[in-house]
């Protein structure tokens, strides 16, 4: 997990193009990377990477509350914020 600053961006690109997402840090304060070289699923392993723009620096709720990056939604309530995505050109 890396956190993000006032505005948030990652992207993957190569000589095939790419992918960008660009978020709000304040809405949206960490990314998480997942890589993965054929480890997973056991039963078809996978290469695969994955940009995950995410609200905690964290797999999970007690981790992010240590880290005190949790987020609290009373019953019913909902959050919502804005991701965007954009396809890049080849090289």
């Amino acid at each position: 997990y890396a956190l993000t600053q006032a505005a948030g961006m990652a992207q993957v690109s190569g000589p095939q193009g790419g992918v960008r997402f660009d978020w709000d840090g304040a809405e949206v304060s960490a990314l998480g990377l997942w890589l993965d070289y054929g480890g997973w699923p056991e039963e078809g392993p996978l290469h695969q990477v994955a940009l995950e723009p995410t609200t905690a620096g964290a797999d999970d709720l007690t981790s992010a509350m240590a880290l005190n990056q949790e987020r609290w939604l009373a019953p019913g309530e909902t959050h919502t914020w804005l991701v965007r995505l954009t396809l890049l050109a080849p090289d």
